[in-house]
């Protein structure tokens, strides 16, 4: 009888990840923490978690490990930016290359600072065509909208790409061209980036959770902030998420970019909220526009998603 997941096959997947979600079951009387880490922590086949002491992490890593071992997953490979929680599993530790630094959804992981990277290496075509630039701009990838400043501007041209209705393969106008050639001129710069991974200070006390929603004639955007505060009077801001549209090709009203904006700050903070294991003490968001906020607001606005923004101080 065959006891072990066959690579390959249709199913495959889903008995993967149903056996965890099985050993998430059975153990959560024994340890309800374990069992939530097993549950949602896991990104495919990499479990991504953490603690605030070392010693939270050592027992995380020992307790998943062997829940784990009994139905046969072992886990290896393992990254720290703490040299103690790995120095007794070197001989399941696999190194890639000789840097500190480790890929993780995207984003290079440095464990000798504890900090996320970006490594942009995008190759300038010899030919300015719109097959080659969506290919350059296609290369650069933000899963937390970290670099959205810039990706912001490479959304823009491809839609005046599409506006200028080229083919593939035919040559774009000069003012696109010239767009592009800054745009790529910076992307450079975005290797010496570097955002910390750690988002909260030590023995916070406040916890608060800031988003921001804007819009132009050229698009509109919103971010999440943390804000955490210590016993001390210590103060950490840290972005977390942010995502960014381009307005729509037809002529649109700033107000209504404006509740664009603030309907897609409702969306980020329903996800921050469901993907975060946190609990915010207060929650602000913030809105240069009266119409988002006050009373008088189109009778449209519940429809547009508005209502869970209302219900927020700001």
């Amino acid at each position: 009888m065959l006891k072990t997941v066959t690579y390959g096959t249709a199913p495959a997947s889903h008995l993967a990840t149903r056996c965890l979600k099985e050993l998430s079951i059975r153990c959560s009387q024994e340890n309800s923490i374990i069992s939530r880490i097993i549950a949602e922590d896991f990104y495919v086949d990499d479990l991504c978690t953490g603690g605030s002491t070392v010693q939270e992490v050592l027992n995380i890593k020992q307790q998943v490990s062997r829940i784990l071992l009994s139905a046969g997953f072992e886990l290896r490979k393992f990254y720290c930016n703490v040299a103690e929680v790995i120095e007794n599993t070197l001989e399941q530790t696999v190194h890639i290359g000789e840097s500190s630094s480790n890929k993780k959804l995207g984003l290079y992981w440095d464990t000798a600072n504890a900090t996320f990277k970006y490594s942009i290496n995008v190759q300038l075509s010899q030919r300015f065509t719109t097959r080659t630039i969506l290919s350059c701009i296609a290369q650069i990838f933000d899963p937390l909208g970290l670099l959205v400043p810039v990706v912001m501007l490479a959304k823009i041209i491809i839609q005046k790409l599409g506006q200028c209705k080229k083919s593939w393969d035919e040559s774009i106008p000069l003012d696109i061209l010239t767009s592009y050639r800054g745009f790529y001129s910076q992307l450079g710069d975005l290797n010496d980036l570097e955002v910390s991974r750690k988002i909260r200070v030590s023995r916070h006390v406040l916890v608060e959770l800031h988003g921001f929603a804007d819009a132009n004639e050229t698009g509109y955007g919103a971010c999440i902030h943390l804000r955490s505060v210590n016993g001390d009077g210590h103060c950490s801001v840290s972005l977390l998420c942010s995502k960014t549209r381009v307005a729509s090709m037809k002529t649109t009203t700033i107000p209504r970019l404006e509740l664009c904006a603030a309907f897609l700050l409702a969306e980020l903070y329903r996800r921050v909220i469901g993907s975060l294991n946190i609990s915010f003490d207060k929650s602000f968001f913030w809105s240069d526009s009266t119409i988002v906020f006050t009373p008088k607001t189109p009778p449209d606005n519940t429809f547009r998603g508005m209502t869970p923004i209302l219900n927020h101080p700001v």
